[in-house]
Formats: C-alpha cells, structure tokens, sequence
C-alpha cells in the first residue's frame, strides 16, 4: 500500500480529515478534497484511517457481523470458511464407501409414512446399485399399566405372521425397576 506521503498528506492531515469525518463531512467528499481519489468510494479513507490512525471507520451490517460469526464458528469446529462449497459426503468418507448403516426414531403413528419414505429415498437407491439390503425393524413399546389380553394375543399373532424373529412381553414397573 501507498504511504501517506504518497499521497500529498501527513499523519496530522489525516487526522484533521478524520476530525472533519466525525464532524459530518462524507469519507468521499474527504478523498475527493484532500487525495484526488473520487473513485474510492470512502474505502481509501477508512483504509488509511485504519492503518495509520488504528481507527475502524467502517460500520459493519447486521449481516456483515453474522458471517464473521458463522466464520469463527466454521474454524472453531476444523473447517476452512474461505472453501467455495461445502464437503461433499464423498470427500468425508475416508475410503471407497462399500457401507451405509441408517438409523431412525419414528413413532407408531408415523410408522406407515416414514417406512414408505425410507424405502424410497434409502433402501430403493442401495437395491438398484445392485447392493444386498437388510433393514431390521424394532418396534418398543412400554405401556403404564398393563396390557389387556385381547392386545396381548393380537400382538403376538401379528409379531408371528410378520415374521419377527422375537417377539417377548415382559413385566417391569414403569417407574425404572424390576
């Protein structure tokens, strides 16, 4: 960068425009009067102001303030802010990926749209690349009091007839003990 010398000003000129800076007088108007750089919109200023004076003249946005904080929270956690785009899963997988294990909490009531939409958008894609799936359903569940027989039998026979490779009631107090 240019000195102030450079310029055709001293420090204490600079400091005499920043006096008229607080006073009202536009950064513009400062560099169009004072250094002949119409052009530079008040970031010559702000530069100079800055390096010589140790002052920020620059009013930093709402938005401005947000990505130097998202940036600081993007290095606290090892990444690179500078990167043009985001790692793709594929650049996180160390290796060729010859693997996938997925995992989901879904309650009774959403079992019917959420195991249509794991077929779709998970298993479907595996199946068509020619990859052997198996998908394992758990089902749990824990009532507070217990379980009416009618239920009991209903359960068991549909565990049955689904295919579950276990199926077991048990008897535990609903408050943590045996």
């Amino acid at each position: 960068m240019a000195e102030l010398e450079d310029y055709g000003i001293t420090k204490a000129r600079l400091q005499e425009m920043y006096e008229e800076f607080l006073g009202g007088v536009s950064k513009s108007e400062l560099e169009r009067r004072y250094l002949g750089k119409p052009e530079s919109h008040g970031k010559l200023f702000s530069s100079l102001v800055s390096r010589y004076l140790g002052i920020d003249t620059e009013r930093r946005s709402p938005q401005t303030k947000e990505i130097a904080r998202l940036q600081a929270l993007v290095r606290s956690l090892g990444g690179d802010p500078r990167r043009t785009r985001p790692q793709t899963l594929r650049e996180r997988i160390e290796g060729p990926a010859n693997q996938f294990y997925g995992y989901g909490d879904y309650s009774g009531s959403e079992l019917t749209a959420h195991a249509a939409e794991v077929a779709e958008e998970v298993v479907d894609p595996l199946l068509r690349a020619g990859v052997a799936v198996v998908v394992t359903i758990e089902v749990r569940a824990a009532a507070s009091q217990a379980l009416p027989d009618d239920v009991v039998r209903e359960v068991a026979g549909g565990a049955h007839v689904v295919g579950f490779k276990t199926a077991v009631f048990d008897s535990a107090d609903p408050q943590g003990g045996s």
